[in-house]
């Protein structure tokens, strides 16, 4: 009987230790592709381009993307466009 109860418990604990490596991979993933996008803005943007706005966008992609799968509803904007009341879209963070 306690075998049983040991080898579900093992089971179940590297089933969600595969789950937690998968979504740590994705995560890291998502920030490869920010630090592309901005590195490819510095390189190829002129000096007096958008590259901070695209940077503060990807940040708040970043930041939107782990609340979004965190279920967390109850984010306040932050940032300079929180505090200058401009568009609460574009809130970097």
């Amino acid at each position: 009987m306690l075998g049983a109860a040991m080898s579900l418990l093992l089971a179940f604990l590297n089933v969600s230790y595969q789950r937690w490596w998968e979504a740590r991979e994705l995560w890291g993933d998502v920030l490869h592709a920010s630090r592309s996008l901005l590195t490819h803005c510095l390189s190829h943007a002129p000096a007096d381009g958008p590259v901070r706005e695209v940077a503060g966008w990807a940040v708040g992609f970043a930041v939107a993307l782990k609340h979004h799968l965190r279920g967390d509803q109850s984010v306040e904007p932050r940032g300079h466009a929180a505090r200058r009341g401009g568009n609460r879209t574009a809130v970097s963070y």
